[in-house]
């Protein structure tokens, strides 16, 4: 499992992250979990989940979020 971020990485100088979809879909991913403190959120598309991150970073959680495969697999983790 990768991590999205140091890999993907941060576009300089403007500190923006991205996320390359394609490639997660490549890899098999069909579902997004969000983890942010004792919670969990499901997503099946990305750019909602990526939103729900980010609204959680804002808030001060410790958030992160798992690219699942259709076995339940994470196959990706992405961070801000």
């Amino acid at each position: 499992m990768d991590t999205i971020g140091g890999e993907v990485g941060k576009v300089a100088p403007t500190g923006l992250t991205f996320v390359d979809e394609e490639r997660l879909l490549m890899k098999g991913a069909v579902l997004y979990e969000l983890h942010y403190d004792d919670y969990t959120d499901i997503y099946d598309k990305l750019y909602p989940a990526i939103l729900a991150l980010w609204y959680a970073h804002q808030s001060g959680y410790n958030a992160y979020l798992l690219a699942l495969n259709r076995e339940g697999e994470a196959v990706d983790r992405i961070e801000l």
